[in-house]
């Protein structure tokens, strides 16, 4: 991954980014791991330097975790898999995941989304 900072002039850029589960079932059962791919898309016409995603959810185990994509050259894509693994406690609850997009200058970016079903495992009956 290249991770130069460019030569420090530079304007910013425009990126489209997305958040989905692979293999594309937003599904999970608990115990078992989950994987997020980020994919950037460079739109603009400048190359975008040092770009990464930080995730925020309501669930501790998806929050602030992280994804680098570093340089992209205009017109080009990169993705990024964070594997997560989801313990066997977990209970069923439904989790929405967003990624705030920064890089070096200003950049222009969609605030992706993406909704995680975790489904617990059954309680025994006493």
């Amino acid at each position: 991954m290249d991770w130069s900072a460019g030569n420090g002039h530079e304007a910013g850029g425009e990126i489209s980014v997305s958040l989905a589960p692979v293999p594309g079932d937003a599904a999970v059962k608990a115990g078992t791991p989950i994987k997020i791919r980020g994919t950037v898309k460079n739109v603009g016409t400048s190359t975008v330097y040092r770009v990464r995603a930080v995730l925020h959810s309501d669930n501790s185990l998806l929050d602030e975790n992280e994804m680098v994509f570093g340089k992209i050259a205009p017109g080009a894509s990169k993705s990024y898999d964070l594997t997560v693994k989801v313990p066997k406690s977990s209970l069923t609850r439904t989790d929405i995941v967003r990624a705030d997009i920064s890089g070096v200058g200003t950049i222009k970016a969609n605030s992706p989304t993406m909704t995680l079903n975790i489904e617990g495992k059954p309680h025994p009956l006493f």
